[in-house]
C-alpha cells in the first residue's frame, strides 16, 4: 500500500511538472513574440554589440513575425568619432526561418531599406574608411567573442 501512494505521489509530481514546463515554454515563446519584449531584447544587444566594438549601434523598433518576417526602425550606426556611418528609417527583411536551420548561408527572400543613409568616409590619421572599420569591428567580435578588445586598431 506505501509503495503505490509513493508511486501515484511521485506520477502526479511529474504530471505537474511536465504540465509547468509546458505552461512556461509556452509563456515564454509569447512573451518573446511581443514588439515591446523584443525591442527591449535588440536595445540591451545593441548597447552590448556597441560596448564591444565601440561603435554606438542605436535601434528604436523591433518586429520579429516567427518563421517569416522582420522589420526593424531606426537603426543608426555612429563611428568611434560618434559619426553616423549608416542610418535606415526601416528595414524589412522576409525570410524563411527553416532554411537557417540546416544551411551555412544565410538566404533572405526579400530586403527593403527604407530612407537609408550610407555616410561612407574615413579620418585623416586612418587608413581606412569607418564603414570597413565597422565590419572589421563587427567580425572581430564575432570571430572570438571572448576576448575583451578595448579598441580595433
Amino acid at each position: 500500500m506505501n509503495l503505490q501512494k509513493i508511486r501515484h505521489t511521485v506520477l502526479k509530481t511529474f504530471k505537474w511538472l511536465l504540465i509547468s514546463v509546458t505552461i512556461l515554454l509556452i509563456s515564454v515563446f509569447f512573451l518573446l513574440s511581443l514588439t515591446p519584449v523584443q525591442t527591449y531584447i535588440a536595445k540591451k544587444s545593441a548597447r552590448f554589440l556597441s560596448e564591444k566594438t565601440n561603435y554606438t549601434i542605436s535601434i528604436d523598433l523591433l518586429n520579429i513575425r516567427w518563421f517569416d518576417k522582420m522589420s526593424a526602425n531606426g537603426l543608426v550606426v555612429r563611428d568611434t568619432n560618434q559619426a553616423v556611418i549608416f542610418r535606415i528609417d526601416e528595414l524589412y527583411i522576409d525570410y524563411q526561418v527553416f532554411k537557417f536551420i540546416n544551411s551555412k548561408e544565410v538566404e533572405l527572400d526579400y530586403v527593403s531599406l527604407n530612407r537609408p543613409d550610407f555616410i561612407v568616409g574615413w579620418y585623416s590619421k586612418e587608413k581606412y574608411i569607418n564603414f570597413s572599420r565597422f565590419v572589421q569591428a563587427i567580425k572581430s567580435y564575432f570571430s572570438n567573442p571572448n576576448k575583451l578588445k578595448k579598441k580595433i586598431s
